[in-house]
């Protein structure tokens, strides 16, 4: 999803206690500057590298929030990338569903991508407190077409090649993985991530008691300690 480096603020805040973080606006989001010139995950991978080397840090722990998994997935690529462990928060790892790539074939008409914004937040935000829900409609309606367009078109063409868990998989180096989310809470989606934890240990995931999309903004405590704890 689209968000900037405050969508973090309550995570960063208990994670700094104990460890340096980081927190960066995607090009184009928060106080980044709106680009012209159009630009994918690769391109958000290449900032994502720069802004790593401009810290100085010898090693990365990344956070990422849905689909901000692919630049980081893209990262690891890298030559003298220094992504040590990743944690992936809310993210379709599997094969999509196919209602999923409906809404992102949505947000790609500008006939009809509010719609499939609308849809996708209320699926998101069910159940939300009011002020996780709040900050959620104002973040994501403070971007219009061009953006989400952009988005689920590069969405779109990663799944079309592979799922996140395929595309970790062919990694070189993989580093350690944990994904955690408490969307959607079938038990078809918990069991094909346990199935392939059995058979790659360098992933594991934990599914989370909240009821949201957004499990930073929603249960920060809880999803730092769970952080805390694959960190070890």
């Amino acid at each position: 999803c689209n968000s900037g480096r405050n969508f973090f603020a309550l995570l960063a805040e208990r994670l700094a206690a104990r460890h340096r973080v980081i927190r960066l606006d995607w090009r184009g989001h928060g106080d980044s500057g709106r680009p012209g010139a159009d630009f994918g995950h690769d391109e958000l991978a290449d900032d994502a590298m720069a802004v790593i080397e401009a810290s100085g840090v010898r090693r990365v722990v990344l956070v990422t929030q849905a689909h901000g998994g692919w630049p980081a997935i893209r990262l690891c690529r890298r030559p003298g990338n220094r992504v040590n462990k990743i944690v992936f928060l809310s993210w379709q790892v599997l094969d999509p569903p196919p209602q999923f790539m409906t809404l992102f074939g949505m947000l790609q008409d500008p006939e009809r991508w509010q719609q499939g914004l609308d849809d996708l937040l209320a699926g998101w935000l069910a159940g939300a407190p009011e002020d996780v829900a709040e900050w959620a409609r104002r973040e994501t309606g403070s971007y219009g077409f061009d953006m989400w367009s952009r988005a689920a078109r590069a969405v779109t063409a990663d799944y079309s090649q592979h799922s996140p868990l395929r595309a970790a998989a062919e990694l070189d180096q993989k580093p350690d993985m944990l994904h955690m989310f408490s969307q959607p809470r079938t038990d078809e989606f918990l069991a094909g991530q346990q199935k392939f934890s059995a058979a790659n240990p360098w992933f594991s995931v934990r599914r989370l008691d909240g009821v949201t999309h957004f499990p930073a903004l929603e249960i920060p405590d809880v999803t730092a300690a769970e952080i805390e704890n694959f960190l070890g």
